[in-house]
């Protein structure tokens, strides 16, 4: 049998699946975070996700180009419009 800490709110099934992701930080603060009000939990990950210049620079232009392709694939008249 697993000596591996097994909680009582993880059905048995989940813990032989991912034993691993059971005691990973990464999860305990997933589980820490659940049900966390939205006004509380978004500063942090807006600040987490945001980019340095010279990469938000490099994702400006790809989503432009991006756009670009779609607006043009769209004049297209049939099945190559879709």
């Amino acid at each position: 049998m697993n000596s591996m800490k097994v909680r009582e709110d993880v059905p048995a099934s989940h813990v032989e699946l991912t034993p691993s992701l059971l005691a990973s930080p990464l999860r305990a603060a997933v589980t820490a975070a659940t049900r966390l009000p939205e006004p509380t939990l978004l500063p942090g990950l807006v600040e987490g996700a945001r980019l340095e210049p010279a990469a938000a620079a490099k994702a400006h232009g790809l989503a432009l180009r991006i756009a670009r392709a779609v607006r043009e694939r769209a004049r297209e008249s049939g099945r190559a419009g879709l």
